[in-house]
């Protein structure tokens, strides 16, 4: 192990180490974190009747437009003006009388009241509507009553935080209001299903029935500016975009409250956590220590400005953002690649260990999605075949969760092999998290507020496959294990 070659990233001091990063132009927005919640909907049996241009015999319309002219005429007359014999005068007399636009009595033949809204004023020809009696269950989310589809959801994504219902009066007379925003949907909820047919034009909403409730998944992509990193901002293009978001403005509205409730107050050990991190990788950060410790926000700059991608010649690269991010997800998975490419398969780990931070942390998917597939390219590194790693993915690798306190209401045990709560006795401070995957790598993430002291948590901090780096960390976790 000591002949591993070891090489770290320095990202290099200016000069004038103490610019205020408030001052750089560089505007790209800071993507801090990718949650999910949960936004409660129902789904509503609806009946309602649409309208299509319907059609007539030639014939038939031709004695409408008479009629529509004339005012009333004797049957004997519309057969002699049409050279209609008494089987075809029968016919079409017959096709217009069902429909309710012709009326007779006495031998003489009318338009009635439904036969001249037919016509227009300006227009001869008769406007004929095809009118049909439908039922839909349809789905809306119950803060802004938008369509919203549903779909079978994990036991982990059940217990993802959910969106509070505000409105209560609204949430509880929503049949009052789903006829409107049927109509006002009517086209978005027709051509959604597969395989659509022409459905016509929505004539009537004619009865609403409320049936069961269900969740849908809200995909966030939480992020800054450089220059106000903690004041976070809801990106929901993962989800709907352009006129569907101006359509859910009160979903927008709980989201920006829930992602202002997830802020936090800076801590007095905050201070603390990125001396435990600075610990960990003291050659990565060297040119960013003071007399009294990193200089924050000086690496905060350069880390924005320099994150790069790792390499054989780059085993410490600097993260912002927590690992559920698309792009520090992405350098998680080459870190493993590295890391396994370096020691090789002898000495494979069959468990991980990850330090969850004491802030809302792991409302993802992504977070069981990350874990599966540490595991599954831990377990291929070590099968030959996919029969072994199929009877090993379940039996050959733990994912063990540290925490300072057990919390049987989070989602911690979904995701986890299991979750243990480590000794009470160690200082460790509860804004750091550490990844550790014995031998392979070490990810490790401080959750503060930067340059403010109510906000919301930026994780700053570093990725690894440094065995320095791997080395130093496992006498922490060794310690946190131990009873």
């Amino acid at each position: 192990m000591n002949a591993l070659k070891r090489t770290t990233l320095t990202l290099s001091k200016k000069e004038n180490a103490e610019t205020d990063i408030g001052s750089i132009s560089d505007d790209r927005p800071v993507v801090l974190d990718f949650i999910e919640v949960l936004l409660p909907c129902r789904k509503f049996s609806i009946s309602y009747k649409v309208s299509e241009k319907g059609a007539v015999s030639l014939t038939s319309e031709f004695v409408l437009r008479l009629l529509y002219s004339v005012d009333g005429m004797d049957e004997v007359a519309i057969a002699s003006f049409f050279g209609f014999d008494n089987r075809e005068l029968t016919f079409v007399m017959t096709e217009v009388i069902s429909r309710d636009y012709v009326s007779r009595h006495n031998g003489r033949a009318w338009l009635t009241e439904t036969g001249r809204l037919l016509f227009t004023e300006n227009d001869l020809t008769p406007q004929i509507l095809k009118v049909e009696k439908k039922t839909r269950k349809v789905g809306f989310d119950l803060l802004s009553l938008s369509p919203q589809e549903s779909e079978k959801l994990s036991r982990f994504a059940l217990k993802l935080p959910e969106l509070p219902i505000q409105d209560v009066e609204f949430y509880a007379n929503a049949s009052k209001y789903i006829p409107k925003s049927f109509q006002k949907h009517f086209s978005e909820i027709v051509w959604t299903k597969v395989g659509a047919d022409k459905q016509g034009v929505l004539y009537s909403v004619d009865a609403v029935y409320a049936d069961n409730k269900f969740s849908a998944i809200v995909p966030i992509l939480i992020s800054s500016s450089q220059g106000r990193p903690s004041s976070a901002e809801p990106n929901l293009t993962n989800w709907k975009t352009g006129h569907e978001l101006d359509d859910r403005s009160k979903v927008i509205e709980a989201i920006s409250k829930h992602i202002h409730e997830l802020e936090v107050s800076k801590r007095p050990d905050d201070a603390y956590s990125y001396k435990k991190m600075v610990e960990l990788a003291p050659e990565f950060f060297e040119d960013f220590l003071r007399k009294d410790g990193l200089s924050i926000e000086r690496y905060f700059k350069a880390a924005r400005t320099r994150v790069g991608d790792l390499r054989s010649d780059r085993q410490t690269v600097p993260l912002i953002g927590t690992l559920f991010t698309p792009d520090n997800n992405a350098r998680l998975t080459s870190a493993i690649d590295y890391g396994l490419k370096s020691i090789g398969s002898s000495i494979s780990p069959n468990t991980l260990f990850w330090v969850i931070p004491d802030v809302s942390w792991g409302n993802t998917q992504a977070l069981p999605y990350t874990l599966d597939l540490i595991k599954e390219k831990i377990l291929k590194s070590t099968t030959s075949t996919l029969t072994e790693l199929s009877e090993e993915k379940n039996t050959g690798f733990e994912c063990i969760a540290l925490t300072k306190t057990f919390d049987r209401r989070s989602n911690i045990g979904n995701a986890f092999s299991r979750q243990n709560q480590f000794n009470e006795h160690l200082s460790l401070p509860p804004s750091l998290e550490i990844l550790y995957i014995p031998n392979i790598l070490v990810a490790c993430l401080v959750h503060a507020p930067l340059m403010v002291n109510q906000g919301f948590p930026v994780p700053l901090g570093f990725l690894s496959f440094d065995q320095n780096v791997i080395g130093r960390t496992s006498v922490i976790i060794d310690e946190l294990i131990q009873r």
